[in-house]
């Protein structure tokens, strides 16, 4: 009988076999460890420290050797195994979902299927491939996709897709708009945010859209205050849905806005107070609710909203019937997706934009890929900044100071010219001794002072500067002038 020494021994050099010819290991830039699989033809990539390579390991030696390994023996092999791949082995990129080749000329597709097969997308088309140089890694909870079907010209993804949600045909567009944004590896991301009164199918709409690119088992999670869940969430998936949401505080918004345009959440090392861990990644976002969730101007800038209208008694079908037709159209519209994906990297180098926003990029990607969608040139941006102008006004309306400036500018005319202290001393008079006028002063948002006020202003300027409101500083005599503007709106010709 083998002693736990030589156990041991046996399972490592059972598995330094492998390393080289079927196992490859690696890092990632998270410092995280990984092995490359590759059986009969395709490669399958596995966290070293996860129950699914415990899993595969116990049963390759089983298969092997005839007996299990030991909880122990395992343990220190995974250990060596991790150790050699942070501290001896290469760093590589590794993808959830939507992943790129390193020339950002190839988007891949990651179809989570047993048989490893992949959707490598070119500026030329789309076609099932295995083996790609792109690493993949999805968690337990990942579901596969169908293969994607490949559609022709006359092919109406628009109207296909008009049996599933409800809206307007503008909010379809921009529904489409944020599915094609979504096989952008590298963002930005819009937050698409579903509102509708209670019935109006909001959460279904939401997994049906999840499912489209990145299907899981319980699609829809709840919005949770801590940084640490949400990395959790961002590293087990590629879109991410919160559901019945009821308000949004300024924290989470902040961590929301910066997975919508650049990551960077944070946490401490489990097990120190010292170490911080820090995970740089985007992720395509979708949050639903009743009422307006959207209230911070950097979250609303980042932001498509939708509303769904309430499903009539002839319309609703049960989610069963509804998930079962999606089931038979969806390799159909993927295969869509992917033709409109081709395209938007055929025309991504030919399309000049003006814009500047920090959402840039996401226009720049939707105009290339306009062809494959509407005929209409211009038509996906148009219905954007319309869109985006919306939830601009209304997150400086359901703002206290901006709301306030608003209506200070409208009784000014539109002009105003002065110190920071000079502007909010006359908010504050011309607020008056009303109820309401009290509980803006009182609201934690009211600046409460000059300093307050000009950092509020730049957290505001987006979405002011979306509803026609700009202002500027300039330097007069030693005085630090606050200058603001607001457009006129051009009267309608009767």
């Amino acid at each position: 009988m083998k002693d736990a020494n030589q156990v041991t021994r046996s399972l490592l050099d059972f598995v330094l076999a492998k390393v080289g010819t079927s196992m490859n290991l690696f890092h990632d830039e998270h410092g995280e460890s990984y092995c490359e699989i590759v059986q009969e033809g395709s490669k399958h990539y596995m966290l070293l420290n996860s129950e699914e390579f415990r899993q595969w390991l116990s049963h390759e030696y089983y298969v092997g050797n005839g007996f299990l390994p030991l909880s122990k023996d395992l343990n220190s092999t995974i250990g060596f195994l991790s150790h050699k791949a942070k501290k001896e082995c290469p760093e590589r990129k590794v993808y959830k979902r939507v992943g790129r080749s390193k020339n950002k000329k190839t988007i891949y597709l990651d179809l989570r299927r047993s048989d490893g097969v992949i959707v490598k997308i070119t500026r030329k088309g789309w076609k099932i491939v295995r083996s790609p140089k792109a690493a993949f890694h999805g968690s337990t909870t990942s579901r596969p996709l169908p293969i994607p079907v490949d559609v022709d010209d006359n092919f109406d993804t628009f109207k296909i897709l008009k049996r599933y949600f409800n809206c307007t045909n503008q909010d379809k567009l921009l529904l489409l708009t944020w599915i094609i944004g979504t096989l952008k590896p590298d963002g930005p991301f819009p937050i698409l945010v579903l509102q509708g009164e209670a019935g109006s199918g909001k959460s279904t709409v939401a997994e049906l859209l999840k499912n489209i690119i990145d299907p899981s088992v319980g699609p829809l999670r709840t919005l949770h205050e801590s940084e640490r869940d949400l990395m959790i969430a961002c590293r087990n998936n590629w879109v991410l849905v919160f559901d019945n949401i009821s308000r949004i505080s300024e924290r989470t918004s902040n961590a929301l806005c910066r997975l919508s345009t650049r990551g960077g959440l944070s946490t401490r090392q489990l097990y120190t107070d010292a170490e911080e861990v820090v995970f740089d990644m985007r992720r395509p976002l979708i949050l639903n609710g009743i009422a307006n969730i959207i209230n911070k101007p950097d979250l609303a800038d980042r932001a498509i909203t939708v509303e769904l209208k309430k499903l009539s008694d002839k319309r609703r079908r049960t989610v069963e019937e509804l998930f079962d037709s999606f089931r038979k159209d969806q390799p159909r519209i993927l295969g869509a997706i992917c033709n409109a994906v081709a395209t938007a990297l055929k025309n991504k180098g030919k399309i000049q934009l003006n814009s500047h926003s920090r959402m840039a990029d996401f226009y720049e990607w939707v105009a290339a890929a306009e062809p494959a969608i509407t005929r209409v040139k211009g038509r996906l941006l148009k219905e954007i900044m319309k869109n985006r102008r919306h939830m601009s006004r209304s997150s400086v309306e359901y703002d206290v100071l901006g709301a306030a400036l608003k209506d200070f500018l409208k009784r000014h005319d539109g002009n105003w010219k002065g110190t920071h202290k000079e502007l909010l001393d006359q908010l504050v008079s011309e607020l008056g001794d009303k109820e309401s006028d009290q509980r803006v002063l009182k609201d934690e948002q009211w600046p409460k002072g000059a300093s307050k006020l000009s950092a509020r202003l730049k957290e505001l300027a987006p979405s002011l500067r979306n509803i026609g409101i700009e202002y500027t500083h300039v330097m007069n005599r030693g005085r630090k002038l606050l200058t603001i503007t607001m457009k006129k709106r051009r009267s309608k010709k009767k």
